[in-house]
């Protein structure tokens, strides 16, 4: 429902709200330079430094004078792919299965659930408008009477064909999800 970031450049881009907001989501900057604003999420990198990335060689540290002249990238022991995994497994089968002081002794997962059945949880969005908030935005396809080529297919649709009668043949944005390739979003007009 809400993403909280810090101001990087990333988090405060044209395309990082359209996505966020084509979802539904809002979006929170707490001020730059005051960490404590983000407890919840400083914390989680805390945690996850001292549980998980501590047992790795190769780590950065928590800053600079902390690292001092420790070589990280020589003793890297992980690729980005195997750190990855590392992550979500310690988190899923880890730090969601351990009692938590700050949720009177309740694990994380068991938080979640005795919660979600009281609220509910808002859904995901579908894959639709996943695919037009965060799929990738190619260059103007043409619209002909086979409907719009993209990635050597073509994607048809009454509306589609309702507008081509309207403006004639054209050129359109697509959207794609390159993990799904079974539909593609097609601006019409405005």
């Amino acid at each position: 429902e809400t993403v909280v970031t810090d101001q990087g450049v990333a988090y405060t881009t044209h395309a990082f709200h359209s996505a966020l907001t084509a979802i539904g989501a809002s979006i929170d900057h707490p001020p730059a330079g005051l960490p404590q604003l983000r407890a919840h999420i400083e914390r989680s990198f805390g945690t996850l430094r001292t549980r998980l990335i501590g047992e790795f060689t190769g780590q950065t540290f928590a800053n600079i004078a902390e690292r001092g002249d420790y070589p990280s990238e020589k003793r890297a022991s992980l690729t980005i792919d195997e750190l990855c995994w590392a992550l979500v497994r310690h988190v899923v089968d880890v730090y969601h299965n351990t009692p938590h002081a700050g949720l009177g002794g309740e694990t994380p997962r068991e938080a979640w659930i005795r919660l979600s059945n009281l609220y509910g949880v808002v859904p995901p969005p579908d894959r639709d408008t996943s695919r037009n908030a965060f799929g990738v935005c190619l260059r103007p396809r043409a619209l002909d009477q086979r409907g719009v080529r993209c990635l050597n297919l073509h994607y048809q649709s009454k509306d589609l064909q309702a507008y081509r009668r309207q403006v004639g043949d054209a050129r359109l944005e697509v959207i794609v999800d390159p993990d799904d390739i079974g539909r593609v979003s097609v601006k019409l007009g405005e």
